[in-house]
């Protein structure tokens, strides 16, 4: 029987964040709410707002009403700001409610309308807690960097369209739509990070040849081969140790809950109103993956020169880890179709693994998994992940075909398909029917489907 399973997302919220909710050196204060009245270029727009001390000074309250995009717009009276000098501009936002709150925050240049000359930022606020709302400035300067998703020394590239930092006309933190009226609390309007030609930030090599930056130290960056060998007794040591959840049956199901009849597969059944899924021994089964388990990521190195301080030769020891991108590959296309890349990660892995690297790689990645509390491989890993897997997994099955999609639909994976088309029926039919043929003797896999354009 083949068995769907939803799949589990851990969406890691990198724009929120508890911490440094007060100006940092390098940072400049736009507006901090320290005065009796409000700031005197601020209009409120379906919002009502007022100075109020939150215990650390004065800061800025705002009801929010249930309308479309209400706002408090702040503008500076016949001039523009100059923010070059800066990469962002960020608030702290604190949500007194009880549930979590979805705001952004916008720049503008002149003839901002929500998408052009324009840029915004969005983050969640949960209950009873503080975040850090930035946006990033998207002025169209890559310099040397291109394709990068993050600069060095400015952070993430911003989304929207280019817009000049040198004149900014407004901003405003508004609330997408909300469904009912909204309060919260805002406090240190501020710029962060440096702007200005990027080739001016960042000089050249500044990948290291273990693929990090080079221009700056943390705690666990890598500075000698040696130090790979001795991370890697260690880790193996705690895994030794590493205890998974007690009471499972041996695909992770749940040992001394209800027995049901076992099928020797993964199915489906409803219990008690609730929809399961059930291993092949009848216990069941809450399907707690990781996504995308694999070692095939690799950098651009054509178009990039200069950037690297290590690359080895293409017919030595690394040899299996340069590799060529499609020529329909936007990025390989920005450089001609050469596209040709290299993976850091792999001769890493190489250099702390020796010559069996995939195998002590794999082995080592279902373990850790294991030991953090992960009890399937999720959609999109690796083939030979999840032919030697010890653990359930999740075969994707590509649904192509001509079957109709909804009009006027657009997103990510693309349009979304008509399932009362019987030619979905029939596509979807065909397309897992490989798949199940593929993994028909294996006990431990699970089928999902992803739709084809």
């Amino acid at each position: 029987m083949i068995s769907l399973v939803a799949a589990f997302w851990i969406l890691l919220g990198a724009a929120s964040s508890t911490d440094g909710l007060t100006a940092l050196p390098g940072e400049t204060v736009v507006e901090s709410f320290d005065g009796e009245a409000l700031p005197e270029d601020m209009k409120q727009n379906n919002a009502e707002a007022g100075v109020v001390d939150d215990g650390d000074g004065r800061a800025l309250r705002v009801h929010f009403k249930k309308v479309d995009w209400p706002n408090v717009f702040f503008t500076l009276a016949e001039a523009t700001w100059d923010w070059s000098a800066f990469a962002g501009i960020a608030v702290d936002v604190y949500n007194p409610e009880r549930e979590p709150i979805d705001v952004c925050m916008r720049v503008d240049n002149e003839g901002a309308d929500g998408a052009n000359f324009c840029n915004t930022g969005r983050v969640i606020v949960y209950p009873r807690n503080s975040a850090t709302l930035r946006v990033y400035f998207n002025t169209g300067d890559t310099g040397p960097f291109w394709g990068m998703r993050g600069i060095p020394e400015k952070g993430p590239v911003a989304q929207g369209a280019k817009i000049d930092p040198s004149r900014i006309t407004a901003f405003q933190v508004f609330l997408p739509r909300p469904q009912k009226s909204r309060t919260l609390i805002l406090d240190n309007v501020r710029l962060f990070g440096r702007g200005g030609p990027l080739a001016e930030l960042v000089p050249l090599p500044f990948v290291d040849r273990f693929g990090q930056y080079i221009h700056a130290d943390w705690p666990g960056k890598l500075k000698d081969e040696k130090e790979l060998d001795a991370r890697r007794q260690k880790e193996e040591r705690e895994l030794e140790s590493a205890r998974g959840f007690p009471k499972r049956d041996r695909f992770g199901g749940w040992a001394d809950g209800p027995k049901l009849e076992g099928t020797g597969w993964f199915r489906t059944e409803r219990l008690d109103g609730r929809w399961w899924l059930v291993t092949p021994e009848g216990r069941l089964f809450f399907s707690l993956g990781v996504d995308c388990v694999g070692t095939w990521e690799r950098t651009f190195i054509d178009g990039r020169d200069g950037w690297f301080e290590w690359l080895p030769e293409e017919d030595g020891p690394y040899a299996d880890i340069f590799g060529r991108a499609n020529r329909t590959h936007s990025m390989a296309d920005a450089i001609g179709g050469k596209g040709r890349t290299f993976s850091f990660y792999c001769a890493n892995l190489i250099r702390k693994y020796g010559d069996e690297w995939k195998t002590a790689w794999r082995n080592t990645a279902y373990d850790r998994l294991r030991s953090w509390g992960f009890n399937t491989i999720g959609n999109w890993s690796q083939g030979d992940v999840l032919e030697r897997s010890p653990m359930p997994f999740v075969a994707t099955a590509n649904v192509n075909g001509d079957f109709r999609r909804i009009e006027g639909e657009t997103g990510y994976w693309g349009k979304m398909a008509d399932v009362f088309d019987p030619k979905f029926v029939k596509a979807a039919e065909s397309s897992i029917a490989g798949l199940a043929k593929r993994y028909a003797d294996n006990p431990k896999r699970l089928i999902d489907g992803e739709l084809s354009e």
